[in-house]
């Protein structure tokens, strides 16, 4: 994400790291430099043209390196925000939370799967580490193979289907085929 995009990113260096910024001694060169052109200019740059464009070039590359700095900072900034902020996430607010407790459903399976008891199955098998061989795989095989063939259109619990090549819906009478 850019500065432009976050609104608390910062958008120009901090006072203190800005204070540091002029301390530094190559700020402190070029700004000894600028006073000296300033001095030598005195107030009449068009009898100075060679200084005074060389005045322009010291506040320029001065420009340059403020500008470089707080990209920097920016970059610094964004990487230890959003380093905190997913290690915030990532931490549980509670203390009870830090138990494994399984992860919320993202659908609504959780809410409709006794209605489709073969899925139900399936869904309870698949977080068992039991063989195919054993009961219980066997079972969830026949499932996963009557899912496969069955060519309805409309998921029936197990007692339910068309009576009559009609729907069992009340008041429905759609014409089904079964």
């Amino acid at each position: 994400m850019d500065h432009r995009r976050d609104k608390n990113a910062p958008r120009q260096l901090p006072g203190k790291e800005k204070s540091e910024f002029n301390q530094s001694p190559e700020i402190r060169k070029l700004d000894m430099r600028i006073e000296e052109a300033t001095r030598d200019i005195a107030g009449s740059p068009a009898e100075h043209p060679a200084r005074f464009k060389e005045r322009q070039k010291l506040y320029n590359e001065k420009r340059a390196l403020l500008r470089s700095a707080e990209t920097a900072y920016r970059k610094k900034w964004f990487s230890a925000s959003y380093d905190s902020e997913a290690l915030r996430q990532l931490q549980p607010d509670d203390e009870n939370e830090k138990s494994l407790a399984p992860p919320q459903p993202t659908n609504a399976f959780h809410m409709i799967r006794h209605l489709m008891p073969a899925r139900d199955r399936i869904a309870n098998a698949m977080l068992l580490t039991q063989e195919l061989r054993s009961e219980e795989g066997q079972a969830t095989l026949r499932d996963i193979y009557s899912l496969c063939i069955d060519d309805n259109r409309v998921a029936y619990r197990p007692d339910e289907r068309p009576i009559d090549g009609v729907c069992p819906c009340k008041g429905c009478l759609k014409i089904m085929i079964e």
